[in-house]
């Protein structure tokens, strides 16, 4: 479907990279407007999705395509405990001509593995803590220079081995990089405090 997608609106004389999505359901909608710049809008319902090399489970929504940009309202996924709540726009080309933003998004988090998420964004090197993450993350700018806010808990994560009995931190994103407002891991009656300037 998604590399269908993809060609339907590269003939149409929007360019847009295929971006691979696998999984089956449904796939409701209607193409509106000048064929040379359509927009899209469909509601989809699905099982088994993977994208970003990352298993989803099942997932639903409504998107809208248009300028370039898919527009995804009400994303709901969940496989077993973890779900994941997306609302915002992703630019199907990555880099724009216009200089606008590529992306622009709320995420939603409960139970979600921290594993899911390294391999999602590719950050699989460095520190790495396991366990379900629960939080929320406002994103927006370029892929590769992202920025924005959020907080995130972590359950009886893990770190080097270690398990501890929670974990978590306010997180900002500017441009190069993430910084941990807050972090704070606990571990019994003993606690780990470390706040940014």
């Amino acid at each position: 479907m998604d590399r269908l997608m993809a060609s339907v609106m590269t003939a149409v004389g929007a360019v847009t990279n295929p971006f691979a999505v696998d999984g089956y359901g449904t796939l409701d909608g209607v193409m509106l407007g000048d064929v040379m710049a359509p927009r899209i809008e469909a509601t989809f319902n699905g099982e088994a999705i993977r994208a970003w090399q990352v298993d989803w489970g099942v997932g639903r929504g409504e998107f809208f395509v248009e300028n370039g940009y898919l527009d995804v309202r009400g994303g709901y996924f969940r496989r077993g405990e973890a779900e994941l709540q997306v609302d915002g726009l992703f630019s199907l080309g990555g880099t724009r001509d216009d200089g606008a933003e590529e992306v622009n998004v709320v995420v939603k988090m409960a139970s979600f593995p921290a594993s899911r998420i390294r391999s999602a964004f590719g950050l699989n090197e460095g520190y790495v803590i396991e366990g379900p993450v629960t939080g929320e993350l406002h994103l927006y700018g370029a892929y590769r220079r992202l920025f924005g806010f959020g907080r995130i808990n972590l359950e009886r994560p893990t770190a080097h081995g270690e398990l501890f009995d929670s974990a978590s931190a306010g997180l900002r994103f500017e441009g190069n990089g993430v910084w941990l407002d807050g972090f704070e891991m606990r571990k019994e009656a003993g606690s780990v405090s470390v706040h940014s300037s």
